[in-house]
């Protein structure tokens, strides 16, 4: 069978992980006060290039992911794709499992933490589902609608940007907690039966303390990134505090056709700020 696989738009991922990792550089956060950040206030194209992602790195690792075939919950290709993860961040990050029982099937979480040494004890979370769906229900050719899907884009793309930022928290001069939380089990629903979906979150946040919840500073979604085509738009639970330091980094950086990059061009139509309603 023939596999396309997308290949990642550099740009547009690289504006996803230095956004996702300037986001990590939070201050102190007070309850419900709204979030301040250190870099406020400073010119985004100072420290820009402070970061840097490997797109191949990325690239390889969808590849790779989809080489082991459907990541499904329980299989071998879930378990050896876990075992890779750990085994490119256990230098810097604390890994822990977890399963749980859902309906015919056991599903695992992988959960990473970065502790700085001055740490307050806040935390970011970002998130990216690891399964792959079981069933190609949509597929244009119908004799492939039993079949599971690759999951290149909707699975090992947010996996490989979750590696590569994995690699660069640990650089960054941080106060706070960082984890990464690999979900199982999020694309195994049923179409219309919306309870079925994200097993894998559910089953975490189930188990999170009253302790832990609040301590949560952030929390980011990284799914579906991988279109050749990727266009970011601003919808309309967004949070105004995130959006509003998403703008100057993205038009930094060339993604807003409306705004001057740091060499003074107009940048591509990869963020539009224009809101969506939901």
């Amino acid at each position: 069978m023939l596999i396309k696989l997308p290949s990642l738009n550099y740009r547009s991922i690289l504006a996803l992980l230095v956004v996702s990792a300037l986001l990590l550089n939070l201050t102190s956060t007070v309850k419900s006060e709204p979030t301040e950040f250190s870099y406020q206030g400073s010119d985004p194209c100072e420290f820009i290039d402070d970061l840097s992602f490997n797109a191949s790195a990325a690239n390889a690792s969808i590849t790779w992911q989809t080489n082991l075939g459907p990541r499904l919950p329980g299989s071998n290709a879930s378990a050896s794709l876990r075992a890779s993860i750990t085994e490119n961040l256990s230098a810097s990050w604390s890994f822990s499992e977890n399963s749980h029982e859902r309906e015919d099937f056991t599903l695992t979480n992988l959960v990473g933490t970065f502790t700085p040494e001055n740490s307050t004890g806040q935390n970011v979370v970002i998130v990216a589902h690891y399964d792959s769906r079981h069933i190609a229900e949509r597929d244009e050719n119908v004799s492939m609608r039993d079949q599971p899907i690759d999951g290149a884009n909707d699975g090992a793309s947010g996996v490989a940007v979750m590696i590569e930022l994995g690699k660069i928290i640990p650089t960054m001069n941080l106060s706070h907690d960082v984890t990464l939380m690999f979900s199982d089990a999020e694309d195994q629903g049923k179409r219309g039966y919306a309870n079925t979906w994200s097993y894998g979150a559910t089953a975490w946040v189930e188990n999170l303390t009253s302790e832990y919840i609040s301590n949560i500073t952030a929390y980011i979604v990284i799914d579906m990134i991988g279109d050749a085509f990727l266009d970011f738009t601003k919808l309309d639970r967004t949070s105004e505090h995130l959006w509003d330091t998403v703008i100057p980094i993205t038009a930094a950086l060339g993604m807003m056709e409306t705004h001057a990059d740091c060499s003074g061009n107009y940048g591509q139509p990869i963020f539009d700020s224009t809101e969506i309603e939901m």
